[in-house]
């Protein structure tokens, strides 16, 4: 079944997609393995398998995979997944890939990095977002702005974020200061 994550029809591999996510967890190892394939379908077939699943321990181990996979889309695909599920273990691979030479991956960690909220070290976060507001790329540095301002959740790191957020108004874009 995981060999059609190859298949060239995509309705095929989409259909072994909703298979292998009703097979729950005695399909999380083969899903794993298959995350480690050349082709960029099966790749992505796992990762969407195995986000289905809902096994949150073996989906972030492959998600944090996933952040130094050579494939940009993957890199991009696996922060955002981890948006959705933040987890300890995910923080620190996701502080050091905010430096990803894509923008398109800088920002998705910059939004991921914004649901690392006080039941983690939120420090993490906050640092490595505010190293970031400056980055080149205008749609970097509004999630960057945007994450910020959803880590400011106590006096304590609002005052911490405070130089971050005035820097983002005073950005020469009008979508970063939006």
């Amino acid at each position: 079944l995981v060999e059609r994550l190859s298949h060239w029809d995509f309705s095929k591999r989409k259909q072994a997609v909703e298979l292998l996510s009703r097979i729950g967890g005695p399909a999380i190892p083969s899903l794993i393995q298959a995350f480690g394939s050349d082709a960029y379908s099966v790749r992505e077939g796992a990762l969407d398998a195995l986000l289905k699943i809902n096994n949150v321990e073996a989906s972030v181990s492959l998600l944090v995979s996933g952040l130094n996979n050579q494939n940009q889309d993957i890199r991009w695909r696996s922060a955002m997944a981890l948006a959705q599920m933040p987890h300890q273990q995910a923080l620190e691979p996701l502080t050091k890939r905010i430096n990803d030479p894509s923008a398109k991956v800088r920002k998705a960690v910059a939004q991921a990095l914004g649901f690392y909220t006080e039941e983690f070290n939120t420090s993490q976060a906050i640092d490595s977002l505010m190293r970031h507001l400056q980055d080149q790329d205008v749609f970097v540095r509004k999630a960057v702005v945007v994450s910020l301002g959803r880590l400011a959740v106590t006096p304590q790191l609002q005052s911490l974020i405070a130089s971050g957020l005035i820097q983002g108004l005073e950005d020469p874009d009008w979508q970063v200061r939006a």
